[in-house]
């Protein structure tokens, strides 16, 4: 738990700061992940059963929190080949993970059956410019210098003694397959099945159990050390919980010691102030329908408000249409930028010289179109 809490985030991978669906998924991601091991490992399919159902729970959630994982747990399965090809029939019920992501999918876009596995696929090819920015993010951004260390040592570990291997590989192709994936990324600007900016993180998260594992062995260590070269039992234990409790602290000073040191243009910024909330409630009272705000406001307008923005600062809309509605001193402009997208009500930081109707004036403007 240390290790986990220690990992950073900012506002452009995005991560324990923010509860989004992303971090919603988190403790069901290792719950599927352990169910799935622990079926295969003990040949328990009631565990595969509670694995593809959290999968698919997950899937309208965050898809991408599911389609990360593939790669590896396709290479730990064909691992355990003998007991998937043994129970081919059982191990197909799996096809409803791809068959109840194409239903989910053609709902939400609306498309036609002939048009649905093209676009899929040119959808889950995550090209660099999908998300705001794509950072050469220093590992040190997410993760301590530390638990990187120790995670190796724990990668070591586990790769060095067989019942480990067996037990904890999963984590190992975890982290190796997503450093493939950001590796490919660099080189092509394509990342699949998950882009750049989260496959950051979905490694970060699978390091805290590597790092631990790191620590125990590096533990176990220093006790057979000093269990070799000290001859007196008393000063045996006592030499080894002393340099225990020294590293353990230690550690945790090295794991914290820069936690708020985060690059200046990554830090978290705000969309909206009190007074721009304050507005958004206002016009919560009026049924849902399109406003004309500015790209920061318009940004948290639809949870706050359930009224549709013209355009956002990213992601959604037409920005550029609200720039130019709210850069424009012509009335004629705005009235045919209002008539393009539909517009009932107007929120503007200041007063609109045109022939609308203002109905709430304190610190923003709304105004309502007739």
């Amino acid at each position: 738990m240390i290790f986990f809490i220690s990992i950073r985030s900012n506002v452009n991978i995005t991560g324990l700061w923010f509860f989004t669906p992303l971090t919603f998924s988190i403790p069901f991601i290792f719950l599927y992940i352990h169910f799935f091991t622990q079926g295969i490992q003990q040949q328990n399919k009631k565990y595969l059963v509670y694995s593809l159902l959290i999968m698919l729970f997950l899937l309208p959630i965050h898809a991408i929190s599911v389609l990360f994982a593939i790669p590896f747990l396709i290479i730990y399965s064909l691992i355990n080949y003998k007991y998937l090809i043994k129970n081919y029939k059982f191990f197909s019920i799996f096809l409803l993970i791809p068959i109840t992501g194409l239903w989910f999918y053609k709902i939400i876009i609306n498309l036609k059956f002939s048009d649905l596995l093209p676009h899929l696929l040119k959808f889950i090819q995550f090209k660099k410019g999908w998300g705001v920015l794509e950072l050469n993010n220093s590992p040190l951004e997410l993760y301590s210098l530390i638990g990187y260390i120790l995670a190796i040592i724990g990668i070591i570990f586990i790769i060095s003694y067989k019942d480990n291997l067996k037990k904890y590989f999963i984590y190992v192709l975890w982290s190796l397959t997503l450093i493939l994936s950001i590796f490919i990324f660099k080189q092509t600007g394509i990342s699949y099945l998950s882009p750049y900016q989260r496959n950051l993180y979905y490694l970060t998260i699978s390091l805290p159990f590597l790092s631990t594992i790191g620590l125990f062995y590096l533990l176990e260590l220093i006790k057979k050390t000093i269990i070799r070269f000290n001859s007196n039992e008393k000063n045996k234990l006592v030499l080894f919980k002393t340099l225990k409790i020294i590293i353990i602290i230690l550690v945790l000073f090295l794991v914290f010691n820069f936690y708020f040191n985060l690059p200046q243009n990554i830090r978290l910024y705000k969309t909206i102030n009190s007074n721009d909330y304050q507005t958004l409630k206002f016009l919560s009272q009026f049924s849902s329908s399109k406003i004309m705000a500015p790209a920061s406001i318009s940004t948290a307008l639809f949870p706050i408000s359930n009224h549709k923005p013209v355009g956002t600062i990213n992601f959604y809309g037409n920005r550029k249409d609200v720039e130019a509605f709210f850069n424009s001193k012509d009335c004629k402009t705005k009235d045919n930028l209002i008539k393009k997208h539909n517009v009932k009500y107007i929120l503007s930081k200041y007063p609109i010289e045109c022939n609308y109707t203002l109905i709430y004036q304190e610190n923003n403007f709304v105004y309502k179109i007739k």
